[in-house]
């Protein structure tokens, strides 16, 4: 099992918790039950922006390892350029 419970589970706790609220006779036992479904559903759209968020927070860290690599890479370079500009300014001198 996940460490989390994610949306599907609690849309489809809502979506049982519904049909046995239909099936009910007694009223308030149909009306509590309906009740429980909303607060599945409520369950579902904050396990569904935990996720997002999740999503989220991955992407950026993909971005900021790539932009991390792509700094090195640009400093390399920029270190490249800066000794070939040195070996060349001290043949020039000599």
């Amino acid at each position: 099992m996940p460490d989390r419970i994610g949306a599907d589970h609690w849309r489809e706790r809502a979506e049982e918790a519904r049909a046995l609220a239909e099936h009910l006779r007694d009223g308030d036992a149909s009306g509590s039950m309906s009740k429980i479904a909303e607060e599945y559903e409520k369950m579902a759209s904050r396990a569904e922006w935990r996720e997002w968020q999740e999503a989220e927070r991955k992407s950026a860290a993909r971005v900021a390892a790539h932009l991390e690599a792509e700094n090195f890479r640009v400093l390399a370079e920029e270190a490249r350029v800066l000794l070939w500009t040195m070996s060349a300014r001290s043949y020039v001198a000599s």
